[in-house]
């Protein structure tokens, strides 16, 4: 019974496919371009640039502390939060100055603006963060000027990179708390360990006033009202003074030293990867920016005019002439001839000098104390337990200096790694809003063909209800 059924409904298809196809063809075409001319005029388009970028936090030097303090935590997961914050968002406008491009009522839509349009990620397979903004591009019809299509471009990307800018500068001035919190637990330590040591020297202070000669050694001596000489109790000051100089030059020379092997560390680490260096680091700032204006020119040039021009050649030789004086000022600092390397050289020998003279008014003041034999003993046990406490007080300031070092110079490095470039063009362009005119227009004729067959389906039951009672 469904084979006469289905037989029946294919022939009233035929036949209203023959009857009404170039009216079916022409509701399609007129479809079409209704919806084409509306999403030309009215479809919302944006211009959107994108931006990476790489953090870097501290995680050999600082692990101990870190590990400690529960900071070991993705170092891109606060700065996510930080580049979708308003306050980055008005940073950006005040410095983009967006509304008056996009006309907007007041700096706070412009600001809504860019938020709603901004989009940041991080990759846990690569380690990198992942910006996005998108703002409002002008309709497809009427075409607005070029001047103004690249006026708008330009100013996303330019606000896509001031984002990079605003969070460099927020880690090199603003973003304190983790390093805080290292430092801090470095200069406990530093203080708790000068504590014990000036402890176990005035309890061999203690054993030397608790004798009764005079030491041999002039050097703090102090002269009573009377002109007399003091006796064991200026040997115990003398000795007091002596050696709390002496933990305050080791102390010094070892973070000195640190310092200066940790800066020297990370200034061949830099030299070997001058490309990654962010724009306000300090090394070499003429030189790098010199050879980075001239490969720019070179480049630019060679894509415009090809490598034979006359000005490719000259933009060619003075690329390499700025090369030159870059690789110059890098062999100069890996050799030391540095402002910073001579201070610190300076610095190292005056100390290195007060503390031979400290060490040689220690020696002519311990010799004093041992004229008194039945204390020798007794003294060298406490002497060696001042040079113990004196050992760890000298570990912990050079790795208290190391932290330091690394902590404000080569810890939180942000780099670019892919700049904001200008739109190639507004999404959604024009060929996408053709497909999609053409893909709703095909609907609409679908359901247009759909409901004039039902009809007629309907129209051929009900012709031939009569007949089958008649017969």
């Amino acid at each position: 019974m469904n084979r006469p059924s289905s037989s029946a409904n294919s022939a009233v298809f035929v036949s209203c496919f023959k009857r009404h196809w170039s009216r079916w063809l022409g509701i399609g075409i007129l479809a079409f371009l209704i919806i084409l001319a509306a999403s030309l005029f009215l479809a919302p388009r944006t211009f959107t640039s994108k931006l990476s970028l790489s953090v870097a936090l501290p995680t050999e030097a600082a692990g101990g502390l870190a590990s400690m303090a529960g900071l070991s935590a993705s170092p891109t997961a606060k700065y996510i939060g930080v580049l979708r914050s308003r306050r980055f968002a008005e940073e950006v406008e005040s410095r983009a100055h967006l509304q008056s491009i996009y006309k907007t009522p007041s700096e706070e839509d412009m600001v809504d603006m860019i938020l709603m349009g901004l989009t940041v990620t991080d990759s846990t397979r690569d380690g990198l963060i992942y910006l996005s903004l998108s703002l409002p591009a002008p309709p497809s019809l009427p075409r607005p000027s070029y001047a103004r299509i690249q006026e708008m471009k330009t100013a996303v990307a330019t606000a896509t990179g001031l984002y990079g800018t605003v969070l460099r500068e927020y880690v090199a001035s603003s973003d304190f708390d983790r390093d805080s919190l290292l430092l801090t637990g470095a200069d406990e330590r530093v203080k708790a360990a000068r504590k014990e040591y000036d402890a176990s020297v005035t309890y061999l202070a203690d054993l030397v006033r608790s004798q009764s000669f005079t030491p041999a050694s002039n050097i703090t001596r102090n002269k009573s009202s009377s002109g007399d000489v003091g006796g064991p109790e200026v040997a115990a000051t003398e000795l007091e003074v002596l050696y709390g100089r002496r933990a305050t030059l080791e102390a010094d020379l070892q973070a000195l030293e640190a310092t200066a092997q940790a800066g020297n560390a990370f200034r061949r680490d830099q030299l070997n990867h001058i490309e990654n260096l962010p724009t306000e680091d300090p090394l070499l700032p003429k030189a790098r920016a010199e050879a980075s204006a001239a490969s720019s020119a070179f480049e630019a040039l060679r894509l415009q005019f090809g490598p034979e021009h006359p000005r490719v050649i000259l933009a060619q030789d003075r690329l390499k002439l700025a090369q030159h004086a870059l690789e110059r000022e890098i062999s100069s600092i890996r050799q030391g001839y540095t402002t910073q390397s001579v201070e610190v050289r300076t610095k190292l020998s005056g100390l290195t000098t007060q503390f031979n003279t400290v060490l040689r008014q220690i020696a002519q003041a311990e010799h004093g104390a041992r004229l008194g034999q039945t204390y020798y003993a007794e003294f060298e046990r406490r002497r060696n337990e001042v040079t113990l406490r004196l050992e760890v007080l000298k570990s912990v300031s050079s790795q208290a200096a190391n932290l330091s070092v690394q902590l404000v110079s080569a810890t939180k490095r942000l780099n670019v790694i892919d700049t904001a470039r200008p739109a190639r063009s507004a999404y959604p362009g024009t060929s996408l809003l053709g497909l999609f005119s053409l893909f709703l227009s095909t609907i609409l004729v679908t359901g247009w063909v759909l409901i004039e067959f039902a009809l007629a389906v309907r129209g051929a039951a009900g012709a031939a209800d009569p007949v089958s009672r008649a017969a």
